[in-house]
């Protein structure tokens, strides 16, 4: 992946246990790195910081930008005199990050460590890629719902531990060029992603709890499958794994961590050159997988 510079932080890639691949190329990157700071305090003196971050991307004009929330939080602040300062910026339980989408400039925009939060997205913004993960204080909700729609220019979307509200997701229908999802260890509804059925290419819905489950048959041109430890699913049960033998143009798929113990489902797929089955149930391949060359089986 082409070297970046990102602005106060570095990005590192984690070699933890994961489903997802390295090298897709119309991905922005895996949906799975780690981010720590600097040691640079934003607070100094009065200023607030998020004030004190606004003034440093203005100067800047960064294209891409990835900001770890949890060392600062943006708050409660205090001025020299040790006393804390109100400001517009809101409580410390709903701190905003919108702001960061009013920065034309930035077309890569990662957010790590987050609980509560607002989240109003600029219309003007630029934002290709943008991913949004929490803290470990479970599966974070934004105080209002995010308006998804406003981000117009996004190819790939990673979401983190995130409950979406009822219909919040259906933005993203609404978002032309988005090709790339992940959404992990998140509650959806594939009933609002259905407007992306002819094209998205890659999905990973890893550890979430996923309603309306049967309509992942109509993304018929999924390339990349990721569908890992789905909390709310039985795997084994043939009902809920059977739509995969029509998803003809899948190249990667990954049941691992789950219940299902056959891969009858994906024999004919004939473009497929990755299947993830650690910690599953399968005790037989078939066959006609067997014999294809091009394919790995990780087990």
């Amino acid at each position: 992946m082409k070297k970046t510079l990102y602005i106060l932080f570095i990005v590192f890639v984690s070699s933890c246990d994961s489903d997802i691949t390295q090298n897709v190329n119309y991905l922005w990157d895996n949906g799975n790195y780690e981010v720590y700071p600097y040691d640079e305090k934003f607070v100094i003196g009065n200023v607030s910081a998020i004030d004190s971050l606004k003034g440093k991307l203005s100067n800047l004009n960064p294209k891409e930008f990835s900001l770890d929330v949890y060392p600062y939080s943006f708050g409660p602040e205090y001025d020299l005199k040790n006393e804390p300062i109100i400001h517009e910026h809101g409580d410390k339980n709903g701190w905003p990050l919108g702001f960061l989408t009013d920065f034309s400039s930035i077309e890569k925009l990662s957010i790590g460590s987050v609980c509560n939060f607002t989240f109003k997205i600029n219309s003007k913004n630029n934002l290709k890629h943008f991913k949004l993960s929490s803290h470990s204080c479970g599966r974070i909700y934004a105080k209002e719902p995010i308006h998804f729609s406003e981000l117009k220019n996004l190819e790939s979307l990673h979401i983190n531990r995130y409950a979406f509200r009822p219909r919040e997701l259906e933005g993203v229908s609404n978002i032309d060029k988005l090709e790339s999802l992940t959404l992990t260890d998140c509650e959806l509804d594939m009933r609002d992603l259905i407007g992306l059925k002819k094209q998205l290419r890659y999905l990973n819905i890893s550890d979430s709890k996923v309603f309306n489950w049967q309509l992942l048959s109509d993304f018929k041109q999924l390339e990349v499958l990721y569908i890992a430890n789905i909390e709310n699913i039985v795997l084994q049960n043939n009902d809920n794994i059977k739509f995969l033998s029509g998803l003809k143009k899948l190249r990667e798929l990954s049941v691992k961590r789950n219940s299902i113990n056959n891969l009858e489902w994906v024999k004919n797929l004939n473009n497929l050159e990755k299947i993830y089955i650690q910690k599953t149930e399968i005790k037989d391949i078939p066959t006609e997988l067997k014999k294809k060359k091009d394919l790995i089986i990780f087990k």
